[in-house]
């Protein structure tokens, strides 16, 4: 005698759309989680190449009597980036490759990888005319490097007085060394910046030095990519998101004009702090 079947039931109509109603909301769900994965994935590579870029300049020092590289606004060859010319200031990946236009080039393996945010998507012209994704999107501190026409000299930080005058260590502390850099602590001083594409020009990043209300400006200004935080390579070697407090520093667009005042002061604080300190200051 054969055994009975057993009876089953299969999926209903109703089943099945209440299976795909229940897809369709996990898929809705996880659409933030994606979102932020990408974001995630873009502050790892930003951070893996400020960490690459400080590297590359703490071996340059080793092998140049521990100086650091000429990064002063003049447009001339000879400095981190050579920045003269349109080709230079917005270099291609073959400019940022080659030891003469990118002193960094042969302690990065001769890529331009670490030059680039991945969360910049900003485009520039090139010299055919034609919109390409840049190369670069990095400055280097004012306040740190040698001076391009006196070698051993610290970079003069010409914008840390807001008016483009200062001279080395007249007022804010410059630094041509490493061991120069007491204070900020090398943790709080920062070397390698992501810079907005409406301020990018030359690979010299201009800054006030904290002070006085009265000598508070933006001469270039910051990017904010990475959910309105931009990258830093601190002078210690290490890698931080900065998160800018003001709405008013976070815009995508400026049309080539600094975050409003006195909107932005408390992020053009912090960044004066992080980039110079008084020479008065004891370390």
């Amino acid at each position: 005698m054969k055994p009975e079947l057993e009876q089953t039931s299969a999926f209903t109509r109703v089943d099945l759309i209440a299976v795909m109603a229940i897809c369709a909301v996990l898929s809705m769900l996880t659409l933030p989680l994606r979102g932020n994965a990408d974001s995630d994935s873009a502050t790892m590579v930003c951070r893996t190449n400020k960490r690459q870029l400080i590297r590359a300049l703490h071996l340059y020092t080793m092998d140049n009597a521990g100086l650091l590289p000429p990064n002063t606004g003049a447009s001339a060859p000879g400095l981190w980036i050579s920045s003269y010319g349109l080709a230079e200031t917005q270099p291609t990946d073959a400019a940022l490759t080659t030891p003469t236009n990118s002193l960094l080039a042969n302690y990065l393996d001769r890529t331009a990888r670490p030059f680039k945010c991945p969360a910049d998507l900003s485009r520039t012209r090139n010299a055919s005319g034609v919109f390409v994704a840049k190369s670069r999107q990095v400055s280097m501190n004012g306040a740190v490097g040698t001076d391009l026409q006196l070698p051993k000299n610290p970079t003069p930080g010409m914008w840390l007085d807001g008016a483009g005058t200062h001279t080395a260590n007249r007022t804010w502390r410059c630094f041509s060394k490493l061991s120069d850099m007491v204070r900020p602590v090398p943790s709080d001083l920062f070397v390698i910046l992501d810079e907005h594409p409406d301020s990018i020009n030359d690979a010299y990043f201009g800054s006030v030095g904290p002070g006085p209300l009265s000598q508070k400006r933006w001469i270039d200004w910051p990017a904010s990519y990475h959910n309105g935080s931009a990258g830093f390579g601190m002078a210690d070697g290490s890698a931080l998101m900065h998160k800018w407090v003001a709405p008013a520093t976070t815009s995508t667009v400026f049309n080539s004009q600094p975050p409003p005042l006195p909107a932005s002061l408390p992020d053009i604080n912090w960044l004066a702090a992080h980039t110079s300190a008084p020479v008065t200051e004891q370390p």
